[in-house]
């Protein structure tokens, strides 16, 4: 066989694989969705755990700001609106239960109105004698998604000879940068950046909506105790004067 004929068998195949890939990728997604058309859809709120006890680190007021969404890719596929809740509000009620469930801060308050972009120190005291609040936290939502991959390969029973599917592993991907503010001195007080990936097995290819719900539920768990982990150790100490 001539190079030139490699290239093209060679060409050829990759088409066939890749049109293989769609296909199955397409067939998963509609099994997916049907299963939300069918069972209804998730929440993904939760209560938040009563521990660990933070013990009060800022004898200060802060706001909740509306959570800013930055993904690059929807939940799953070209789908979002798998949840009760829209994914951006969800997150913002999230944090704001577990931050007024810390122990962390004076009071929590939960926030409709962003900043003013670009805020100057003139623009950050009128916000903060608009809302009765000494600091905000400001966090942007940079993933929360879902994958699926097949985990291992098929495999015929030694006495029945019958096929067995490989697994599915569904993953939950939640990552988020967060600051905290003195709106008075316009301080920076502390910033950072977390990420978990939860992950569950599913046997038939598809996670019931519920499992989907629950796996997502305990992803969001881990992210915020991160959180406000980072949140107690780090960071710069304010007084109210």
């Amino acid at each position: 066989m001539t190079t030139s004929n490699s290239l093209k068998a060679l060409f050829t195949s990759l088409l066939l694989l890749s049109a293989s890939f769609v296909a199955s990728s397409a067939q998963a997604l509609e099994q997916v969705y049907a299963a939300f058309e069918k069972d209804g859809k998730p929440t993904m709120m939760y209560r938040p755990k009563s521990t660990p006890r933070f013990n009060q680190k800022y004898d200060l007021s802060v706001g909740i700001l509306p959570v800013k969404d930055r993904r690059v890719m929807n939940f799953y596929w070209y789908k979002d609106d798998l949840f009760e809740e829209p994914i951006p509000q969800g997150v913002t009620d999230i944090l704001y239960n577990e931050l007024r469930g810390s122990s962390l801060f004076k009071k929590v308050k939960l926030l409709k109105s962003p900043l003013p972009p670009k805020p100057d120190n003139a623009a950050l005291q009128a916000y903060k004698e608009k809302h009765s609040i000494d600091m905000v936290i400001s966090a942007d939502l940079v993933s929360f998604n879902m994958l699926r991959e097949k985990a291992g390969k098929m495999t015929t029973g030694v006495s029945t000879g019958a096929v067995v599917a490989a697994p599915t592993r569904v993953m939950v991907d939640v990552s988020m940068f967060a600051q905290l503010i003195h709106l008075e001195s316009g301080t920076l007080v502390w910033a950072d950046s977390v990420a978990r990936r939860g992950q569950a097995f599913a046997l038939m290819s598809v996670l019931a909506p519920e499992e989907v719900g629950s796996l997502t539920r305990q992803t969001l768990g881990l992210v915020f105790s991160d959180l406000k982990m980072l949140l107690s150790a780090g960071g710069k100490m304010m007084v109210k004067r």
